[in-house]
């Protein structure tokens, strides 16, 4: 799933329960900056290995959803 926020084109990797949270997140990328030079796999192995990647970020579920509903109206 990609959407539009902030003038920044991201694409949804993830959606699952945060226990530090206690609630559902996305894990996100900013496609521009992931490039060519970073794959789905690569992001999803940071993801899991909780490593740094600056293209790939996590929001609540619902704050994406906005992000979502706002960028189709655009």
């Amino acid at each position: 799933m990609a959407f539009e926020e902030g003038g920044v084109d991201w694409m949804a990797l993830a959606v699952e329960w945060d226990t530090g949270l206690e609630g559902v997140v996305v894990w996100h990328c900013d496609v521009d900056m992931a490039g060519e030079d970073l794959d789905e796999e690569e992001m999803d192995l940071a993801r899991t290995e909780g490593l740094g990647l600056a293209p790939l970020e996590c929001s609540s579920a619902a704050e994406v959803q906005s992000w979502i509903k706002e960028s189709r109206f655009r």
